[in-house]
């Protein structure tokens, strides 16, 4: 589990169609084999107890993320799973991505930035004023919503230690909703079911 407050950027130092080598900006330290780290908020197993980071991809994961198109010498986000006992600042996020967006705007507004997203329609009904969502890996909080766009305010702080500092408009970005609300969309189509179910033996028992 992670909680979308970035540790650094990392640089992607060399790939190939199965893994990807990732040099931190950043001391790590204490590296376990097996241990997950967020890679532009996709979760990925570390193979090897050294720098640079190592990783496999599966085909699914590489297809389904923006990392199919990462290549040498890029950046992405890094963040190592919580650890027990961590303070949690972010949001709950488990690295599964749910789709990608598109920068559409990301500029200085004011001291702070604004950044605007269009997400894949199907995660519309996710996606709600004041909630958390995850770009890249980074806890953002949703400030407006449309039809198919969604804006954020990003702090310097945040903008300066991540990758958004390096984006521009058409960049891909890796999106992955709030937890909280997929439970509560699990259980709002579970309760439709069992009514429909009533509906039908009431039905039937009538005949």
């Amino acid at each position: 589990m992670f909680t979308g407050i970035i540790e650094g950027i990392g640089k992607i130092v060399r790939r190939d169609e199965r893994f990807i080598f990732i040099q931190p900006s950043f001391t790590v330290e204490n590296l376990k084999s097996g241990e997950s780290f967020s890679v532009d908020g996709v979760c990925l197993t570390l193979l090897e107890e050294k720098l640079p980071l190592k990783f496999e991809l599966s085909k699914k994961t590489s297809l389904g993320t923006s990392l199919h198109k990462k290549k040498s010498s890029e950046f992405v986000n890094l963040e190592r799973a919580m650890r027990i006992g961590d303070r949690f600042s972010g949001h709950i996020l488990l690295g599964h991505v749910d789709g990608t967006g598109r920068i559409l705007f990301l500029d200085r507004k004011g001291e702070d930035f604004l950044l605007r997203v269009k997400y894949p329609l199907n995660l519309s009904e996710f996606i709600v004023p004041m909630g958390s969502i995850g770009v890249d890996g980074i806890s953002l909080t949703v400030q407006k919503v449309f039809e198919d766009t969604f804006e954020c305010v990003i702090l310097p702080y945040t903008y300066n230690k991540t990758t958004l500092q390096l984006k521009k408009k058409g960049d891909e970005v890796n999106l992955e909703v709030d937890i909280i609300a997929r439970y509560i969309k699990g259980i709002q189509m579970k309760e439709e079911r069992l009514r429909k179910n009533e509906k039908i033996m009431k039905f039937l028992e009538e005949r």
